[in-house]
Formats: structure tokens, sequence, C-alpha cells
């Protein structure tokens, strides 16, 4: 006992200088590097561990969520296309008994931490009353837990689904939102761009390791879009991630006068890599992300950086023309998947259909995210279900006309932070929100649970922030009539 408290002692002592150090800058790039090694190397399970490991230990040591959120937004990638249970090797590395045992180990590290974390952190402070969000987030989980209930061709895997769902969309939420309450709701979103470029370098090398390493992925110059797998992800997840937080970069490269021109740099990086995803919804969201960023920096951004980005919008303007017009052969050459594959629908119009027809068969409930009736469905990975890549569909075919409503009610109630003293920090908060939500009208990124990470942090940030406006508005109101 003696020795245990001792250790006890000299951990606390320490505490503070962990803290300091789970706090600041270097720790998310430290995690972002291992996660990026882990991936190339196909040495995930080791330096996943000291990931997992870390991040336990800023949650036993740190008073907010804020160390967590490097892990949560990079973590999934360190998988290796070698290891993956998906295709196209299909591996078995992640069920082999060692394997099993060491990263169930450490999850379970980090749960503890986690709960933890909560106990002590997000507890005292949750109040169904005062907790933003929290009727339509109830209703949507219920709507989750439910889906597909009654229907015959149910499945348990559609309850694990809706569970999971569910602690994205509730038990995420509001750990992140309690767990940055001390957080200044402007400087946590500065933390969150930065992290943007820490995802950037992660999924860029991921990136530039395919193109090097995969001898099959260009043939006569051309780029074979079903080459393009990662180990956690396709082209299009892939695409997503990325054309999703070119939005970070340019507010990054709006607010941060240092670091101005390396985010303006890994914003043009990255819209780059997402186009050479093939993926064309990351083409046409990577470009409205990019588009929309240069318009707002060029004419809603801080006064001190509003010529700079014109200038730059116009040089980028007129660059992208003369290049396309000189290395046409060769661009439309490396992109011909797309010039291919057009404005086709590439099979959505069918998943829309028999989502449909289920709907029809299910009303009520729907049928569930694993049952897909009489259609041949193709499998990425056994344990994700076939989805209908446009979020109604999806609603109606999986969760009926109950789950529909939930989702509409929890929609239509998450504008209210953004609506209210809308400002330039909310629109760039708005803009990946948006771009997600957008982006899951031809795919599934709302029901995926890595690419919902980040709707999840930046949706807590913005109800953080007008959680702040309240509090701040009757001080205001009564300044004004002292004066009056």
């Amino acid at each position: 006992m003696t020795k245990l408290k001792k250790l006890a002692e000299l951990f606390d002592s320490h505490r503070p200088a962990l803290a300091k150090f789970f706090e600041g800058k270097l720790y998310p790039f430290l995690v972002a590097l291992f996660v990026l090694l882990g991936h190339v190397t196909a040495l995930e399970l080791f330096f996943g561990i000291a990931v997992l490991l870390a991040a336990a230990l800023a949650l036993f040591v740190c008073d907010t969520v804020k160390p967590f959120l490097p892990t949560l937004l990079t973590f999934v990638c360190i998988v290796n296309l070698k290891h993956t249970p998906g295709v196209p090797n299909w591996s078995d590395y992640y069920t082999r008994l060692y394997v099993l045992i060491l990263v169930g180990i450490c999850f379970a590290i980090l749960i503890a931490a986690a709960i933890y974390f909560t106990v002590k952190h997000v507890s005292p402070d949750f109040s169904y009353k005062s907790a933003p969000l929290f009727i339509p987030i109830s209703v949507l989980s219920f709507a989750f837990l439910l889906n597909g209930a009654f229907s015959p061709g149910w499945k348990f895997a559609s309850l694990v689904f809706g569970i999971a769902e569910v602690a994205v969309f509730f038990l995420l939420f509001y750990f992140i939102y309690y767990g940055i309450k001390k957080e200044d709701a402007k400087e946590l979103f500065d933390y969150v761009c930065y992290l943007g470029l820490l995802v950037a370098m992660v999924l860029v090398g991921e990136m530039v390791f395919l193109f090097l390493t995969n001898d099959r992925l260009i043939v006569n110059g051309s780029i074979v879009k079903e080459e393009v797998l990662f180990g956690w992800a396709a082209c299009n997840p892939m695409g997503f991630s990325l054309a999703v937080i070119i939005p970070l970069l340019m507010r990054g490269a709006m607010t941060d006068k240092k670091l101005r021109f390396i985010y303006l740099f890994a914003a043009l990086v990255t819209w780059g890599s997402a186009v050479l995803t093939m993926s064309r919804n990351a083409l046409i969201f990577a470009t409205l992300g990019l588009g929309l960023s240069f318009v707002i920096g060029a004419f809603f951004g801080p006064k001190d950086g509003r010529n700079i980005f014109r200038a730059v919008l116009i040089l980028g303007v007129a660059v992208a023309a003369l290049g396309t017009v000189v290395f046409w052969d060769k661009i439309s050459s490396l992109l011909a998947d797309f010039l291919s594959r057009g404005f086709s629908d590439n099979g959505r119009f069918t998943l829309w259909k028999n989502s449909w027809d289920n709907f029809l068969k299910s009303p009520v409930f729907g049928r569930g995210f694993f049952d897909w009736g009489e259609m041949d469905v193709y499998e990425s990975a056994t344990f994700v279900p076939t989805m209908s890549h446009n979020t109604l569909f999806q609603l109606l075919s999986s969760m009926g006309t109950v789950g529909t409503l939930a989702y509409g009610y929890y929609r239509a109630m998450t504008v209210a932070p953004f609506i209210k003293k809308f400002s330039f920090d909310k629109a760039m908060l708005a803009l990946p929100i948006l771009l997600t939500l957008g982006a899951s009208l031809l795919d599934n990124f709302i029901f995926y649970f890595y690419t919902a990470f980040l709707y999840i942090i930046l949706l807590a940030i913005a109800f953080r922030m007008k959680k702040n406006e309240d509090k701040e508005a009757p001080v205001s109101q009564n300044s004004s009539a002292e004066q009056k």
C-alpha cells in the first residue's frame, strides 16, 4: 500500500506537466505521426497501442477532452491495406487471438479513462433540462435502436449498428460538449483547424504512399479507381475525408498569420489529393469547399487577410485555367475515369429504388440497416451494412417513417446555433457540416462513424458558442438599460 501511495503521489506531482503536454500542439503532431507511420509500415498494432494508451492517459490527467480529439480524428486511418478486414484482402489479422487481446486491453483502458472523465467532468454539469438538443437527440436515438423493428428480415446486426449510431450522435456529442466547457470556443476552433492540418498530413501522406507502392494504380497513364484503397477506406471515404477538412485549412489560413501560407498550401494539396482519389463526390465537394472558403476569406474574412485571399484567388484561377489548357492531354488521361463515368448514376438509382421498395414493405420502422430484401448487394466489409448512398432513402429504408421524422426533427434543431449572431467563425464552422450533409445525399458519410466524428466535434463547438452567447446576452441587455 505504501508503494502504491507513493506512486500515486508521484503521478499527482507530475499531473500539471503531463496535462500541459497533452493540451499543447506537440502531442497531436505526435499522434498524427504515429498514425501515419503505423499505416505505411503495417505496424499499426504497435503504433496504435501507443496512441490509445496515450489518449487514455490524457483523459486521466486533463480536465478537458481537447487532447482526445486528435486520436478521434486520425486513429481509424492507421489500418494498413495489408491487414484490412474488408476489400480487397479480407485479412484475418484483426481476428487473431493475440491481436484481439492486445487491442481489447487497450480499448478497455481507454473506455475506463472515458468513464472516469465522464464521471469527473461531464456528469456534474449534465442536465436534461440544460443539455442542448436533448429531446431531438433522444428521439433520434430511440429511432436508431428501433431500426427495422418488426420487419420479417430484421437482424441483430441492425440493433448493434443502431447502438453504435447512438454512441456517436448522443454519447460522443455530450462527451465533447461538456468536455470542452473550460475551453474558449474560438480558441478551440483554432485548435481544430490545426488538427485539420495534421489530418491533412496523414491523409496526403497515405495518398503519396499509395502512389509510390501500388504499381497497378496507374495503367496507360490513367488512374484505376478500383485500386484507390487504403485498408481503412476506399476512394469515396478517403476523398470525402480530404474534402471536408479543406474549410478548416482555409480558416486556419485566414486567422493564423504565422502559418497562413502553410495552411493555404495544405488546402491546395488536399484539394488535389481529393481529386486524385477519383471520387466524383470528392471532386464536387472538395471544389465547393475550396471555392466557398476562398470567397468567404476574400470578402468576409479578417480584414488583414482579405487582399491576400483575393490575390491568391485571382492568381489561382488564372494558373488553373492556363495549366488545364497546356496540360489537358495529360490531365484528361490521368483522370480518364471521371470523363468516362460522366454524370452516370453508377448504380445509385437501383439502390434508391430498392430503398423505396423496402420502405413500402416496412413503412413504420423500415427494414433495418442490414436487411436489403431480395437484392444482391456488394459488401465492402462484413461489419458494414450496404448503404443507400442518400440520407433520405437510407432513413426510409432502414428506419422508416419513425426514423425519417426523428432525423428531420433533429436536423431542424441543429440549425439554432448558426442563425443567432451569425459570424465569420460560424460560417466556417457551418461549411464543413454543410459539405457533410450535401455529400451524404450521394453517399453515406453521416452514417459512417469516422466521417461523422468531425461533424460531431464542430456541432459541439457551435453549441458551446451559443451557450456563451446566451450567458452574455443578459449582461449586454442590462448594461444598455442602465445607460438609458
